[in-house]
């Protein structure tokens, strides 16, 4: 006959004699739980995911060092715990979103890099920013995908992302997640 624990230092103590199964009904205890902390929290999709991972280690943590002397519930122990660890996730995704960010380059700024030639350049100098030009394509050619390079020179010429996103067939969306592709990776090649 299975034994019924009714609170939650109960499980824990089973779990740290060495019987697993306190743990795993501890998990689906908290699961729901943690569910919530993260639906209450603003993250996209895939955020979740991280933030739901680092929560149930976090709530792993908690089990392991939980100390029934000190005082405290388990319930609240393993709810700062894991407070903690969705604050820590939202805190280190913004972060890294804003790296992300600071790191792009502006389609719009290498465009103004543009070397205009006059009529008084000479062939040597034409014929080196022309080498400089093919390069630059070979370079693009290799690093970006179809879909990349499609969009990236339709960008160029001028068109929205509404404008290429028709023109592809894609949704507005694709468009800008390429576009931030293509920042990234022109980034660490000519960099």
């Amino acid at each position: 006959m299975n034994e019924v624990f009714k609170n939650d230092e109960d499980l824990v103590r089973k779990y740290h004699n060495g019987d697993n199964s306190g743990l795993i009904e501890l998990f689906s205890r908290y699961v729901d739980v943690i569910d919530k902390k993260i639906a209450s929290a603003k993250y996209s999709v895939a955020d979740k995911d991280d933030v739901k991972q680092e929560a149930l280690i976090s709530l792993l943590n908690a089990v392991k060092t939980f100390d029934a002397n000190k005082g405290a519930s388990f319930h609240t122990y393993a709810n700062i715990c894991i407070d903690n660890a969705v604050k820590n996730s939202l805190t280190k995704a913004s972060a890294r979103k804003v790296r992300i960010l600071s790191e792009a380059v502006s389609l719009d700024e290498i465009g103004k890099d543009k070397t205009v030639f006059d009529e008084g350049d000479n062939p040597e100098k034409l014929y080196i920013d022309k080498e400089g030009y093919l390069s630059l394509l070979s370079k693009i050619d290799i690093h970006l995908s179809d879909f990349e390079k499609t969009v990236l020179f339709c960008y160029l010429d001028g068109n929205s992302y509404e404008q290429i996103a028709n023109k592809l067939g894609s949704s507005q969306k694709a468009v800008d997640n390429a576009l931030q592709r293509v920042r990234k990776k022109l980034k660490t090649v000519f960099l």
